[in-house]
């Protein structure tokens, strides 16, 4: 998050987006409250609106709802000429529905707080927004070009052996087939580090995967299928766990023996190092803040929806997070059980 201020203006930015940092804002209650105290950290006293909403008057207050951020936001806003808000990847917000109600619910009651939204051209984003006044601006791929530019530059400047590979052409080529795509021209480059001369390159650059479902298949074909269960069970806890994992909670997930056809807990088989989680995944997933996430939003996508050994069924998923579970627990009663085969314990035992 960043806030500027100017004059009696305030600028801040706010990202929604679930890969990279960690420090992200995806649900409206969670965005208001940053926004709220932004706000009042950019004013000499807390606004009476704020103390009003946390009790600051000396009576008891419960924790406000969702409703009463609001409002106050609303009214901390008025302290403001006017607010200028960026709100960076809207589509991978988890209750877009609310936050866009939100969003048009500020035309009218809110004129003195600006927003400009970024996101991917999504079918209920478009629709809620239809009947808003708003303008739209387009980006094109030929608009993204110097971008790409820059960021291709800068990559291959950073990398010794790219910077002595790659000529000017291969790095055009390599931003036209991009076509805009920021994602797929850094996996891209992923790939090409590993050329180990420039014919290497000038091959890899005519066969890669032109779209990033094409690229995650790639990366999914590349697994050792030793590591494929692993990966399999990684990819599911990920999608559907409750909340972020770390690397230790993750690499957990190696204790369990998926050969009798559900997973049996079995230490013994746990990796050696939790950072195989890394290896063990192929570039799908990534370690930020001692947390592992999907490398970008698209891959979850990608599993949900792509014929891959590593699609996901939700159902299925959750049944295998239950699995686990009760895996873990059986063998704390009967160590060596396999979950299926109820063992004879006395309820005492469970006490």
């Amino acid at each position: 998050m960043i806030s500027r201020r100017c004059a009696s203006d305030l600028c801040l930015v706010l990202p929604l987006s679930k890969a990279g940092s960690g420090s992200t804002l995806q649900n409206l209650e969670t965005l208001l409250r940053s926004i709220l105290a932004q706000l009042c950290f950019n004013q000499a006293e807390i606004p009476d609106a704020m103390k009003r909403l946390y009790g600051v008057d000396g009576k008891d207050h419960p924790e406000p709802t969702v409703s009463q951020l609001r409002t106050t936001l609303g009214e901390v806003v008025k302290g403001f000429d006017d607010v200028y808000i960026l709100i960076d990847a809207l589509d991978e917000c988890d209750s877009q529905a609310g936050l866009l109600d939100w969003m048009n619910s500020l035309q009218s009651t809110t004129p003195g707080l600006h927003l400009f939204v970024t996101s991917r051209p999504e079918r209920i984003i478009e629709e809620r927004m239809s009947n808003s006044r708003h303008v739209h601006i387009s980006l094109s791929s030929q608009l993204l070009d110097n971008d790409i530019k820059a960021y291709v530059d800068d990559r291959v400047e950073a990398s010794n052996d790219l910077k002595s590979l790659m000529t000017e052409e291969m790095k055009k080529k390599l931003r036209v087939k991009g076509d805009g795509m920021f994602r797929l021209v850094a996996f891209w480059i992923d790939d090409l580090k590993y050329c180990l001369n420039a014919k290497d390159i000038i091959e890899t650059l005519e066969h890669l995967p032109s779209s990033l479902n094409g690229m995650y298949a790639s990366m999914v074909s590349k697994i050792n299928r030793k590591h494929l269960p692993y990966a399999q069970a990684i990819i599911k806890w990920l999608l559907f766990s409750m909340r972020k994992l770390t690397l230790e909670e993750i690499a957990a997930v190696s204790w369990f023996d998926f050969s009798h056809g559900r997973p049996a807990f079995d230490k013994n088989c746990g990796f050696r190092n939790p950072k195989a989680v890394l290896d063990v995944c192929g570039g799908l997933v990534v370690m930020s803040q001692d947390q592992i996430m999907l490398a970008h939003l698209t891959i979850k996508e990608f599993l949900l929806q792509e014929d891959s050994p590593l699609r996901v069924n939700e159902p299925d998923a959750h049944s295998f997070i239950a699995q686990s579970c009760l895996a873990y627990l059986l063998d704390q009663i009967q160590p060596g059980a396999v979950l299926g085969k109820i063992p004879k314990v006395s309820p005492m035992n469970l006490l």
